[in-house]
């Protein structure tokens, strides 16, 4: 018996048309390479990130203080190693043309230190007190390279450094995602900037386990520990590094999976279309003894092994491919070699096996079940399907002009309008998000950013600051910040001490009300899911090592730090730290206003030292997403064409007599051509019918995912318009259409008696 079924393969796999069978296997190809590149990206970041860091011997918790205070915690019997404190300096600028990048510079050295030793990606370390080693995704996102100059500023003073290396920074996320961007300089490098009060020093600590970091900043909190000014901790900022991995990986295996579904309603067309053409040899199969479970086997296995071969090319391919779709942390430690997996190997092959064995399982039995006698007399099916009778009742004109023939075959044309359907419903998802990306980089208040500039003081004192903003032609209104990293509940976080108008602070409030008096508090949707917080609740928390209590009033969309920020009044953090000032001004310019003239007058009239930074909404950054969401929309309309192209052949071949009898009664192509066009409008129709609703709840359901997955909460991306979804209904219509059309002419241009001759 199996070797019976291995006959019937080879021979089904020798008489399919070659056209058929490549485009058959370059779809199943291009779903596999899709499905190994999603689950790469997906899954390779944490592996990746996990082993540069062990490398590192990163620091579970990274201080910010006085240097006296860190080395006095570093001696603590939980800490089992340590390195610093370093000299530090933030508030740099970098200048570019036409633009500011704000800098923090390290001094060190040399990369040889217990804990945190950062790993070089190219050039060397810096020796030399005018040389500089710059972050690696720093480098990369500027576009600067070993080698370059780079002009530094602080205070008004102006420096000169030469790059002379690269290397990973472990103590926050990646650049742009986190600001400032890190640098290291020498220690002789860092008394050029002749930095004097602003110097602070930051210290690396290890524990026997990652998680005791935030505990141990809670105990030394409740101790009295006074120096210290800010910590971050390795968990929180691993989290925040993997953050564009998980979504972007999420979105390529995404992508696999809708062109493996359309893969598998072209594979069930395909195998309904094969089935008739070939109808006489597999009945014929039967009539010298293959059983109709032989038959059955041999055409579901000739579909698998095709999809298996599919499965590993696309496999294999992808491994080459994966690492120029990297765009986190693959692409911050440096280029990766070509790599694959078993799982992910398992994973293409386990789908494939499993939507081809539901595309082809059901017409492969009716096949082998059907009567060889029938068969080899060509006896017209016993029952007309219902769509038929009813379209057979329609007028006469309209009928002829292509409605019976659509309805004629409903299985068939079923999965033709399946694959478009599916088409629709990618395209709906694919423009949706386009769209929704748009809009959200567009008004920066959907993310958290609702200012157009922000201004950085230096060291001129507040009410300096507050002159200039009244006086400055172009300020519409504003508001201050001054943050720190906090812990709640044995877990960090970034808190928020707002000041001045609190209206200005025009945060998108989802539930509850915005943030008004002393005692009250706005929370990101991400701090709610981790902490189990929710508006009505009061909270105790620490900013720094400073105890506050406030009340929860509201939640807010925040896409920086994964949403796990609060934010308060200034009132009640000075109230703990009578010393502070803001840190930040941000400011929005009145309309018609250029927010970077604005922002210059206001960095003048301020003093030396300020500077002031246009928002960037990272629209560039999003650019490989948008990649992958065009090329839904290209190769999901493109291979649902290719079969919806494939079924109209195959019912125009079948009815070439029809269509000979009828040009012999006096239709013209034109007429012939225009039944074709109709019948493919019907399937384009129902394609959208049925499409455009599904496709609207899945882009709901993924758009959640990705939104609750950021830390941004549900229902932030808005689904598509009306003109986006008009679009996509007229390309689908409009392609079966011509689509239609285009297969029913290459049958009425033949001749009428060649036609009827046969079919």
């Amino acid at each position: 018996m199996n070797g019976g079924i291995a006959v019937l393969i080879g021979a089904g796999l020798r008489s399919r048309r070659r056209g058929g069978l490549v485009a058959t296997f370059a779809v199943l190809v291009l779903a596999a390479i899709a499905l190994a590149i999603g689950l790469v990206v997906a899954r390779q970041g944490a592996p990746l990130l996990d082993a540069a860091a062990n490398d590192a011997n990163v620091a579970h918790l990274v201080l910010y203080g006085d240097g006296d205070a860190i080395a006095d915690v570093s001696r603590e019997a939980d800490v089992v190693a340590s390195s610093g404190p370093f000299d530090a300096v933030g508030g740099i600028e970098l200048l570019l043309s036409g633009e500011t990048v704000p800098i923090e510079a390290t001094a060190l050295d040399s990369p040889d230190i217990e804990v945190n030793h950062p790993p070089i990606r190219s050039g060397r370390w810096a020796m030399g007190n005018d040389e500089i080693v710059l972050d690696y995704s720093l480098s990369g996102d500027l576009g600067i390279d070993v080698g370059d100059a780079v002009t530094l500023r602080l205070a008004g003073a102006e420096l000169t450094f030469s790059v002379v290396g690269t290397a990973v920074n472990f103590t926050d996320c990646l650049y742009p995602q986190c600001e400032p961007g890190r640098t290291w300089v020498t220690q002789a490098g860092l008394a050029r900037f002749d930095a004097g009060e602003r110097i602070y020093s930051v210290g690396y600590l290890r524990f026997d386990d990652a998680a005791s970091a935030d505990p141990f900043v809670e105990r030394q909190a409740a101790a009295g520990v006074a120096g210290i000014e800010g910590t971050n901790s390795w968990l929180d900022t691993r989290g925040d590094f993997l953050t564009i991995d998980r979504v972007f990986g999420a979105f390529v295996a995404a992508f696999g999976v809708f062109v493996l579904v359309v893969a598998a309603v072209i594979i069930a067309g395909s195998t309904a279309m094969r089935i008739v053409t070939e109808r006489r040899n597999i009945a014929l199969m039967g009539a010298i003894g293959s059983t109709p479970r032989q038959i059955m086997a041999a055409l579901l296995l000739e579909n698998l092994v095709l999809g298996a071969v599919a499965g590993v090319v696309g496999w294999l391919v992808a491994g080459f491919l994966a690492p120029t779709f990297q765009i986190g942390i693959g692409r911050t430690l440096g280029p990766q070699d070509p790599s694959w997996s078993g799982l992910g190997l398992v994973v293409c092959l386990g789908v494939t096996v499993v939507l081809l064995s539901a595309a082809t399982i059901v017409s492969a039995r009716r096949a082998a079940r059907r009567p060889v006698t029938e068969v080899l007399r060509d006896v017209p099916p016993g029952r007309v399907s219902w769509l038929n009778r009813h379209a057979s009742r329609l007028p006469g004109p309209l009928s002829l002009l292509g409605a019976q023939e659509a309805a004629s075959q409903p299985a068939r044309s079923g999965l033709a309008a399946l694959a478009i359907a599916v088409a629709v419903i990618g395209g709906v998802v694919s423009v949706g998000f386009i769209s929704a990306i748009d809009l959200v980089t567009s008004e920066a208040e959907r993310s958290g950013d609702p200012w157009d500039v922000a201004l950085i003081p230096g060291s001129a004192a507040p009410a300096r600051v507050e002159q200039a903003l009244d006086d400055t032609p172009g300020v519409d209104h504003w508001f201050s910040s001054v943050e720190r990293r906090s812990t709640y509940r044995d877990g960090a976080f970034l808190s928020v001490a707002t000041g001045g108008d609190p209206q200005a602070a025009a945060y998108r409030i989802v539930e509850g009300r915005p943030l008004r008096a002393p005692g009250e508090a706005i929370v990101g949707y991400g701090f709610m899911q981790r902490f189990d917080v929710s508006v009505g609740d009061r909270i105790e928390f620490l900013a720094g090592t400073n105890p506050i209590s406030v009340d929860v009033v509201g939640w807010y969309r925040d896409t920086e730090d994964s949403g796990e920020i609060l934010r308060y009044r200034v009132e009640d953090l000075v109230a703990a730290d009578p010393g502070v000032i803001p840190e930040v001004y941000s400011v929005t310019v009145a309309h018609g206003s250029d927010p970077a003239a604005v922002g210059a007058a206001l960095a003048e009239a301020v003093g030396p030292d300020a500077r002031s930074e246009v928002l960037d909404t990272g629209r560039d950054d999003l650019e490989p997403l948008m990649f992958v969401l065009r090329a839904i929309v290209l190769v999901l309309f493109v291979t649902a064409g290719v079969n919806l192209l494939s079924t109209l052949l195959t019912a125009s071949r079948e009815s070439a007599k029809r269509i000979g009898v009828e040009k012999a009664l006096g239709f013209t192509p034109g007429q012939l051509t225009a039944q074709g066009a109709v019948a493919g409008t019907m399937l384009g129709a129902a394609a959208v019918i049925a499409g455009i609703p599904i496709g609207l709840l899945v882009f709901r359901v993924l758009a959640d995912a990705v939104s609750n997955g950021i830390g941004v909460g549900p229902g932030w991306l808005p689904a598509p318009g009306v003109v986006q979804l008009a679009i996509v209904a007229a390309l689908a219509i409009g392609l079966s259409a011509a689509l239609g059309a285009l297969a029913e002419r290459r049958v009425a241009i033949r001749p009428a008696a060649e036609l009827v001759r046969g079919e």
